[in-house]
């Protein structure tokens, strides 16, 4: 299973994306994207939930059984 990162990654790649796309519905500035994409921040339960949202998926798409 892919980790968070990897799907977020993923799917700004196959959406064609930039990743301040994320910015403001997932997250608050693009600092914190790119952090999150760095592996600096984790991802939170409101955080897989805003994601799921924006690519309509299912928020355990972006849960790790890492």
């Amino acid at each position: 299973m892919a980790t968070p990162v990897e799907m977020v990654r993923f799917l700004l790649e196959q959406n064609g994306l930039p990743q301040s796309a994320l910015v403001p519905d997932v997250f608050p500035n693009r600092q914190n994207v790119s952090e999150f994409l760095a592996g600096k921040r984790g991802i939170s339960y409101d955080r897989a939930a805003k994601l799921a949202a924006f690519f309509h998926l299912s928020p355990a798409a972006f849960y790790s059984t890492q």
